[in-house]
């Protein structure tokens, strides 16, 4: 018998170490199907015309690109995907900013494991 996925993922971080550990999250939950990763947001444009992902977990500050920036050019390409914001940094403006942007989610990196899968249903509308 083969999984039925429901939620199409990408993953954007400059940060290997955390795309593997988001990767292996992602693994225990048989609704999500991880479709690509990208290490800028440069990338992650391209990735996501490939993919076709339903939702986008986008790390907000890389180089380059960083996921606001990424952020306006997925929306505006990709009106259907959904993007979580994500960021080690606790900064209001930077939540702020990254909402005008078009995040639908905005989740603090220290507090992922208990938040990111129920994000991820509600950005891809199953909540």
């Amino acid at each position: 018998m083969t999984k039925q996925f429901s939620v199409r993922i990408v993953i954007v971080d400059d940060h290997e170490t955390l795309r593997r550990t988001l990767g292996l999250y992602l693994e225990q939950y048989e609704q999500f199907e991880l479709v690509g990763e990208a290490s800028s947001g440069r990338e992650a444009l391209e990735v996501c015309a490939r993919a076709e992902p339903d939702v986008v977990l986008m790390d907000i500050l890389m180089p380059d690109m960083d996921g606001i920036a990424a952020t306006r050019a997925i929306r505006s390409q990709h009106p259907h995907v959904q993007v979580i914001g994500m960021t080690g940094m606790e900064h209001e403006s930077l939540k702020q900013r990254a909402l005008q942007a078009g995040v639908a989610k905005f989740l603090y990196k220290g507090a992922l494991d208990d938040s990111l899968a129920p994000a991820i249903r509600e950005a891809a509308g199953q909540a």
